[in-house]
């Protein structure tokens, strides 16, 4: 019994190779990794991690894929089912460079005991949260979705629900990894058309989700997603994550950003003391990436949150000078 993962990637050297050795030490035997945006420095040193298979999505790679379209899920979707047509592992699952699986027991163990008729493993999503400015890319600790009815979070958070999901603020659904070799079509969650499929909900495995690796990346990530071209007409439908960036837009310096940002990833004290006492907050013990950068000689990857910053600056300088960020640091 086998699994792997699929992603499309555009985000720092540093951040990919972190995913890759950590899902290899976890025992993936394919980590499949698109790089949206082509470099062949950050695919050999990707190579160098077993069961990593890289693909630099350049014009070549698209005119044979039906070609690269503007919106990323579309180009997520294309990427995930051709690793699911081409894999020869037993269950794949599409994640996020900045999703981290984690399991209390044991993957396979869990896989194993599925009876053949599930064709997919729900995993639930966590979500990091901090209640410092972190110095390191990893830490923090996590959120887990509120049970129960939608709109729920006005009990636990006022007047900012309006930009939450089951107290979260990215997504709440988790990833599904799927049972390879059937007629399923994959999607950014899951196959399509899951909610008519036989599956259950994993019982070991956890999806951390780092929803920006820093406060600058969250940030940098919404208001690129916001310049995308389906952006302008969604920017006035009632959704929490539509409320984010259009909040955003409405911001004329960095500093009004941050402070409406450390309002929805930050916690207080003695907020985060309320959420861990409804089993809404909790730390992951797993999660120790350390051994994993070990194992793969990764010992001096620099995971700090100033280098990954700067990296961030560097890849998006014209959209960073552009909404007048330019400036900071």
């Amino acid at each position: 019994m086998t699994w792997g993962t699929v992603t499309l990637a555009d985000e720092p050297t540093e951040l990919l190779l972190a995913f890759a050795a950590w899902h290899a030490h976890l025992g993936a035997s394919e980590i499949h990794i698109f790089l949206d945006r082509p470099n062949k420095p950050t695919a050999q040193a990707l190579r160098d991690i077993p069961g990593v298979i890289v693909s630099e999505c350049d014009d070549m790679f698209w005119h044979a894929n039906g070609g690269r379209g503007l919106i990323q899920t579309r180009r997520q979707d294309a990427v995930a089912n051709l690793a699911y047509a081409e894999t020869d592992t037993d269950w794949l699952i599409h994640m996020d460079a900045d999703e981290f699986l984690i399991d209390s027991r044991d993957i396979l163990a869990e896989l194993l005991a599925l009876p053949e008729t599930i064709l997919g493993l729900r995993v639930p999503v966590r979500e990091r949260v901090w209640t410092m400015a972190p110095e390191t890319v990893f830490e923090g600790s996590f959120k887990v979705p509120l049970p129960g009815k939608l709109g729920l979070d006005h009990h636990l958070y006022g007047e900012l629900s309006r930009y939450m999901q089951r107290g979260l603020i990215g997504h709440t659904r988790g990833k599904t990894i799927c049972r390879t070799g059937q007629d399923l079509v994959m999607s950014i969650h899951g196959p399509r058309d899951q909610d008519t499929m036989n599956l259950m909900e994993a019982q070991s495995l956890h999806l951390l989700h780092f929803d920006g690796l820093t406060p600058f990346h969250w940030l940098l990530k919404r208001l690129k997603y916001a310049s995308l071209p389906h952006a302008e007409a969604k920017k006035n439908t009632d959704h929490y994550r539509w409320n984010q960036i259009g909040a955003l837009q409405t911001m004329d310096t960095l500093d009004e950003a941050r402070r409406f940002q450390e309002e929805l990833t930050f916690l207080k004290p003695e907020f985060a003391t309320k959420l861990r006492a409804l089993g809404l907050l909790e730390d992951a013990p797993t999660f120790e990436i350390g051994a994993a950068l070990r194992k793969y000689s990764l010992d001096d990857l620099d995971l700090s949150a100033a280098r990954f910053d700067r990296r961030l600056r560097r890849r998006d300088r014209e959209f960073v000078e552009e909404i007048g960020w330019g400036a900071e640091d």
